[in-house]
This record gives C-alpha cells, sequence and structure tokens, in this order.
C-alpha cells in the first residue's frame, strides 16, 4: 500500500486490524523455510551478516536491543507497531519511506527462536497483503562460539505482491540491501 502522505495513526490502526485477518500471502507450505535459509522456487533470496560486536557481553546486549525491535528504527524505515517482545503469531507493522512515497508493509511474526546454550536469537516474519512484497524475513543474533564474532543475519526470500512493485524490481532489491546495511548499523549503534 502506497500513500503520498504520512498515514495517520488511525489508519495505521486499522490497516493493522484488518491485515491481522489474514493469512501470509506466500504458501503455506513454505511457512518457517528461512529457519533453514532455503528459498521456494519463484522467489529471490536476500542475504547479510555482519560483525555487530565482541563476546558474551555484546551478545547479550545486542539480543537485548534486538527484543527491543531497535533493529528496525532508523531514518526511512520505522516499526510502529510490534509486540512489546517478540512472540508468535504477533502482527508488526513498519512504515517505510523511498522516492518520496510512504509504505505500510504488515507482518505476523512466524516464530521466535531463543537458542540460550548456542547463543543464537531469531525472529522470522511474513508478508501480509499490506506488504508490497511477498515472503518471509530472518532477523538472527549470534555468537560465534570459536571467533567469538557477534553476528547479525539477515535472510529473506521474496517476489514482488504487484505489478506496479514488479515493474519496480531492481529498485526493490536496492531497498532490500540498504535495509540490511541500515539495519546493522541500527543494531551496531545501541550494542
Amino acid at each position: 500500500m502506497f500513500l503520498v502522505r504520512r498515514p495517520t495513526e488511525a489508519f495505521i490502526e486499522r490497516t493493522i486490524e484488518t491485515q491481522s485477518q489474514y493469512a501470509v500471502t506466500y504458501p503455506e507450505t513454505c511457512l518457517g523455510w528461512t529457519r533453514e535459509s532455503r528459498c521456494p522456487v519463484g522467489f529471490v533470496e536476500n542475504q547479510s551478516q555482519s560483525i555487530i560486536g565482541d563476546g558474551e557481553e555484546d551478545y547479550l546486549l545486542a539480543k537485548k536491543v534486538f527484543n527491543e525491535w531497535k533493529m528496525l528504527n532508523f531514518d526511512w524505515f520505522q516499526l510502529v507497531r510490534h509486540p512489546e517482545v517478540p512472540i508468535e503469531g504477533r502482527t508488526l507493522c513498519m512504515l517505510v519511506r523511498t522516492m518520496g512515497l510512504y509504505s505500510i508493509n504488515v507482518a505476523r511474526i512466524i516464530y521466535v527462536e531463543d537458542d540460550s546454550h548456542g547463543h543464537r536469537f531469531s525472529i522470522g516474519y511474513g508478508t501480509l497483503p499490506a506488504y508490497p512484497i511477498s515472503g518471509e524475513e530472518r532477523l538472527t543474533v549470534s555468537l560465534d562460539p570459536v571467533t567469538q564474532n557477534v553476528i547479525y543475519e539477515i535472510f529473506s526470500f521474496s517476489r514482488p505482491a504487484s505489478w506496479i512493485v514488479r515493474l519496480g524490481s531492481p529498485y526493490v532489491r536496492r531497498v532490500q540491501k540498504k535495509f540490511c546495511h541500515d539495519s546493522s548499523a541500527a543494531l551496531k549503534t545501541f550494542s
């Protein structure tokens, strides 16, 4: 859903309420595929990985920041609605501004994985109809046991959800890459 002006809070709330009743916009058989970094046929894979810290203390701080959703707030991308902590089945709403247009992107949390022994925390969410692309994304923060690097990884599979987005596919891919970069930078500033 693209808009020329920033939507009102009431409009955002109505959109979220309506969208939360729908199923995800990609095949149910692919639910959770991002857990294993799998990409279904007909979708494009997007992956990014960056080192954001070093050691147990940095990992725990990054995980705390992750639980507060701070990696999804920067100048052109705002998380406008989310559960206090990531909970499976809850709805997220992101407000994105690119090329002078706003888009409301509504998604559902598909899974939350917290492997405290393996030092890995992941959130996977799937797109709902008010999202310009169709697919699933996983955000992960982990501590490498050998190098002690704290790693932030984004893995997604997606395809355009409408003909207008299909026409702009090269631009959409650039925006996805910019999202990965800016999300990583946002997480680094807090951890």
